[in-house]
């Protein structure tokens, strides 16, 4: 059968040219011809890079269409996790105030401030307490996220876990320290 070769207009510079320009090769399988498909083994650099293949059938070049790849396996490293208010205030009590009870649970909306390498809007952080999973919301722009849960009366430690639009996640510490 035929060659295919696969090419990336990020492969090295010693790699073989490929026929389209600006491509060199990155790897070489065997044409199945039943199936006219090849498979590839192999591992991509990080980044955003373009992909095609190309064979020689019966002397007339055959390429794919180019494929758009990014390879991100980086998790985002956080440098900074704190509240962005001094304060998290109540919206929602759940209790009797009108027969003085104590209050059972409030729910509360926090503002984080999440910042470091690799953190983007649109990442996803969720949020912690005693290892159990509580809330979760995207990161907007400034860094920042907003957060909802009811919580009892009394003081809450949380931690969170950042993942980012590739699926690379990090468990954030410190823990942040609330009263409610």
């Amino acid at each position: 059968g035929n060659t295919v070769l696969l090419c990336s207009d990020s492969a090295p510079e010693d790699a073989a040219p490929c026929a389209t320009g600006g491509f060199g090769q990155i790897g070489e399988a065997a044409l199945a011809t039943e199936l006219a498909s090849a498979q590839f083994s192999l591992t991509l650099p990080e980044g955003a890079q373009q992909l095609i293949a190309e064979t020689d059938a019966e002397g007339e070049l055959l390429a794919t269409e180019t494929l758009s790849v990014n390879v991100d396996s980086i998790r985002p490293e956080i440098t900074n996790f704190s509240l962005a208010n001094d304060t998290i205030e109540p919206f929602g009590l759940l209790g009797r105030p009108e027969d003085e009870q104590p209050l059972i649970s409030a729910s509360l909306t926090a503002r984080f401030r999440v910042e470091g390498q690799g953190v983007a809007v649109g990442d996803r952080v969720r949020l912690f307490e005693g290892g159990v999973a509580l809330t979760s919301g995207d990161i907007v722009e400034g860094g920042f996220v907003e957060l909802t849960r009811n919580f009892t009366e009394g003081e809450h430690t949380v931690t969170a876990e950042v993942t980012d639009s590739a699926g690379n996640s990090v468990a954030v510490r410190p823990e942040v320290t609330f009263n409610v």
